[in-house]
């Protein structure tokens, strides 16, 4: 029973990927449409700490200098929903660990699911009864 448990908590966690992934796309095809129907698109910005960030080519330069933050900050946001509530400061060093197995496969995807799947709060994550 327990296993069919770790099975839909995955599945969920793919979902959420993908709900996000979708909502990118959205976003995507109104600038696209918003260009198509000659609509000037402003894709420049600067994040809190005065970081300039100039269209897509300009996104993926921040990213890639912050590489680290990024991970550990995407697996946040996923281990907080795979788990089903807020993380805890003695979760930290479980998302520390994940982003150097992240880190250590080159930044693939799957480590990064491997990773909250394998991790303590994700294995002892208590269920409430229904």
């Amino acid at each position: 029973f327990g296993f069919s448990l770790n099975v839909l908590t995955f599945l969920a966690l793919v979902l959420a990927i993908g709900l996000i992934v979708d909502d990118s796309i959205v976003v995507l095809e109104n600038i696209k449409r918003r260009i198509e129907n000659g609509v000037e698109v402003d894709d420049s910005g600067a994040l809190p700490d005065g970081t300039i960030v100039d269209g897509l080519d300009g996104l993926r330069d921040v990213l890639m200098t912050r590489r680290n933050e990024f991970v550990e900050t995407f697996a946040e946001k996923l281990l907080t929903y795979a788990i089903g509530r807020g993380l805890e400061p003695s979760d930290r060093p479980a998302l520390r660990e994940i982003r150097r197995q992240v880190e250590a496969s080159d930044y693939r995807f799957s480590a990064l699911v491997d990773g909250i799947v394998d991790s303590v709060p994700f294995r002892m994550r208590v269920i409430p009864e229904v």
